[in-house]
């Protein structure tokens, strides 16, 4: 089932559409495939040229103020979870699969060309063994967190809270809080830090109390 235009919807197969209020969803659609898939979003979203698709028991929830553009694919068995106030200045591409998670906190910014992924694509296996060396992980993206354009963001990785992912850098493990991260591999380069969307916003829980 293809939809393209943002209301309440339940169908027979189990899948369900709850939206808020004052919602902009233009050259968009949310494809259920299969069956038992939730889509919640909040109310003052803004999703623009967007694909949802949506697989087998899985779930999306966007909340209330964020602002959305590329594709988005929720997988068998995983869930996609982002906080309010998350801003995208073009075509993201967010993939959860394989019974996986990506978890994205409040007032993220991120910019143009971002990949976020907790597969690689295709399995890998052991050829003496057969067995698999590159099973999906689930990715943690904290609080006010920015990434820059073209990063890529990969399964097992996390980003602390207050942190920053630089220009075309590519992420495989773990950076803690207020971090400034960079580089294929991204490694840190600064700590201690926050940032804003302006010079006239202080976002006052990412600092630190001297007192």
């Amino acid at each position: 089932m293809r939809i393209t235009e943002l209301a309440d919807y339940v169908d027979d197969e189990g899948n369900r559409l709850s939206v808020g209020e004052n919602l902009r969803f233009a050259a968009s659609s949310i494809i259920f495939n299969e069956r038992n898939s939730v889509v919640n979003i909040g109310s003052n979203a803004n999703i623009t040229q967007c694909t949802i698709t949506m697989g087998r028991n899985s779930e999306l929830s966007i909340a209330e103020g964020c602002s959305i553009s590329g594709k988005i694919t929720v997988g068998l068995n995983s869930k996609i979870i982002i906080g309010r106030d998350f801003t995208v200045t073009s075509n993201i591409t967010l993939r959860a699969v394989e019974s996986t998670k990506i978890d994205i906190g409040d007032d993220c910014l991120f910019g143009s060309d971002i990949i976020i992924r907790t597969t690689d694509g295709h399995p890998i296996y052991n050829a003496h063994t057969k067995k698999r060396i590159n099973l999906s992980q689930s990715i943690t993206i904290g609080k006010h967190v920015w990434i820059a354009d073209r990063a890529v963001v990969l399964k097992g990785a996390s980003l602390g809270n207050a942190s920053v992912l630089g220009v075309g850098s590519v992420l495989t493990k773990k950076i803690g809080d207020h971090s400034v991260a960079v580089g294929n591999p991204a490694k840190v380069v600064k700590s201690d830090i926050t940032w804003e969307r302006s010079p006239n916003i202080r976002s006052e829980e990412f600092y630190f109390n001297e007192e």
